[in-house]
C-alpha cells in the first residue's frame, strides 16, 4: 500500500520517528528539511528498486508519466564537426528525469496508440539492416547520455513519420522533476512550494527507508546527533544499527 502525502508531511513523519529513536525532541536535532528530503528521496528510490527486483514488477502507485515529451529532428550525427548521414532521430528537447531503472517502464506516441521499443543504441545499424521486414520497419527508441544529461530519441520508421511528442512512463529517482518537467514547449514551472508536492511512498518500504535516512544522517559529518544513536548510553557510532 501507498501513502500519498506531501514532501512537508514524509519529512514531518520522519522527524517523529527520529524523535522515538532518538528519545529527543526533533527541534534539538537542526536537520534542515531539504537535506532531510534528499535522503528521503534518494533510499525511497533505492528500496523501491531492490523491491522491484525482488518481486519482478514495479509498484503500480510509484509509477509516474510524462504525457508530453516534446521532440525535434537531428541526424544520426550530432557532432557539428563531421557530415551528416541523412538519417533521422527525434530527440527528447529537453533531459529526462533520473530513472530508477535507468530507462522508461514504456514509450509510445502522445496519443498512446504506438509504442516504442527499447534498443540500444549500438544496436541500431544491424536491427535496422535485419532481413527480417518487421525489425526494420518497427518503431523503436534508444537514450544516450550526454554531459550528464539523458534523452530519448525515437527512430522515425514508416509507421510512425515525424513524431512531434512522446509519452513516457516510468519509476523517476525524484518526483520534483517529474512535477516541474516542462509538458511539450511549454518553460519550466519555477519551484514555488516544493515541499507540499506529492510524495510517494510504500508504507510496508518506509520503516526501512526511514532507518537508512536515519543512519546517513547520523554519519554525515556527525550532525547534532553525537554517537549516541539510540540514546542508550553506548557509542553507536560504530556500530551496525541497519541489516
Amino acid at each position: 500500500m501507498v501513502n500519498l502525502t506531501s514532501i512537508r508531511d514524509s519529512i514531518d513523519s520522519f522527524r517523529h520517528f527520529l524523535e522515538d529513536k532518538t528519545g529527543r525532541l526533533h527541534r534539538q536535532l537542526a536537520y534542515p528539511p531539504k537535506l532531510i528530503y534528499y535522503f528521503l528521496n534518494m533510499f525511497t528510490a533505492a528500496v523501491n528498486l531492490e523491491y522491484k527486483r525482488k518481486k519482478g514488477i514495479a509498484d503500480n502507485n510509484l509509477v509516474l508519466t510524462i504525457p508530453c515529451l516534446s521532440l525535434i529532428e537531428v541526424d544520426i550525427v550530432e557532432c557539428p564537426c563531421a557530415p551528416k548521414k541523412g538519417c533521422s532521430f527525434y530527440k527528447s528537447i529537453f533531459p529526462l528525469p533520473r530513472l530508477v531503472d535507468g530507462k522508461p517502464i514504456s514509450v509510445t506516441s502522445a496519443d498512446g496508440f504506438v509504442s516504442y521499443d527499447y534498443l540500444e543504441w549500438f544496436d541500431f545499424k544491424d536491427k535496422l539492416n535485419s532481413r527480417l521486414l518487421p525489425d526494420t520497419t518497427r518503431p523503436y527508441y534508444t537514450l544516450k547520455i550526454i554531459n550528464n544529461q539523458q534523452h530519448i530519441y525515437l527512430y522515425s520508421s514508416e509507421k510512425v513519420t515525424n513524431p512531434k511528442a512522446a509519452s513516457v512512463v516510468g519509476i523517476f529517482e525524484d518526483p520534483l522533476e517529474v512535477a516541474y518537467f516542462p509538458t511539450c514547449e511549454e518553460t519550466p514551472r519555477p519551484f514555488c512550494n516544493p515541499l507540499d508536492e506529492p510524495f510517494m511512498i510504500n508504507k510496508d518500504l518506509e520503516p526501512r527507508v526511514f532507518e537508512l535516512t536515519l543512519k546517513a544522517l547520523a554519519n554525515f559529518k556527525g550532525l547534532a546527533l553525537g554517537s549516541d544513536i539510540q540514546n542508550n548510553n553506548n557509542n553507536d557510532s560504530t556500530a551496525k544499527t541497519l541489516d
